[in-house]
C-alpha cells in the first residue's frame, strides 16, 4: 500500500497488546466522525497497551482527535517510530477531564523517535479552568 489513506470511523482500533511491525509505505492513517459536541471523541488513532512492543515505519498520522491523551498515538508499551509524519493531531480538554497532553503522541511507556516530522499538532482547552495542557507534539 503506497500513498493510500486508511480512514477510521468511531470507535478507533483496539489497543495493540503484542509485538507488531507496521510498514506504512507512505500511507495515511486518519479518522472521521470526531465531535467535541458530545465530549465523546473516537480515541487515538493507535493505542499501544502495556504489553505492546510496536515498530512503525513511514506512516502518516493525520487528524487524530482525543479529549485528553495522545491525538494520534497513546503509548503505554514500547514504541519505535521511524520516518513517520504527524500532521494536525490534537488533544483537547473538555468537561471534567484532568488535562490535555500529547497532541500527536502521549507516552507513559518507552518511546523512540527517529527521522519523524511533526506539523500543526496541538493541545487546547475548550472550557474555563486551570487544567494543564502540555506537549503539542509529544508528551512523556
Amino acid at each position: 500500500m503506497t500513498g493510500e489513506t486508511i480512514t477510521l470511523n468511531a470507535p478507533a482500533l483496539p489497543a495493540i497488546t503484542k509485538s507488531l511491525t507496521i510498514n506504512g509505505n507512505g500511507a495515511t492513517l486518519t479518522q472521521s466522525g470526531f465531535s467535541m459536541a458530545n465530549s465523546n471523541p473516537t480515541g487515538s488513532l493507535l493505542t499501544i497497551g502495556p504489553a505492546g512492543d510496536v515498530s512503525i515505519n513511514r506512516l502518516h498520522f493525520k487528524g487524530g482527535r482525543i479529549s485528553n491523551y495522545g491525538g494520534a498515538i497513546y503509548n503505554r508499551g514500547t514504541l519505535s517510530l521511524q520516518s513517520c509524519i504527524f500532521t494536525d493531531n490534537s488533544a483537547m480538554l473538555s468537561g471534567n477531564t484532568t488535562g490535555a497532553t500529547g497532541g500527536a503522541i502521549y507516552s507513559s511507556g518507552t518511546l523512540t523517535v527517529s527521522g519523524c516530522t511533526f506539523t500543526e499538532n496541538s493541545v487546547s482547552i475548550t472550557m474555563n479552568g486551570s487544567q494543564a495542557c502540555n506537549g503539542a507534539a509529544i508528551s512523556l
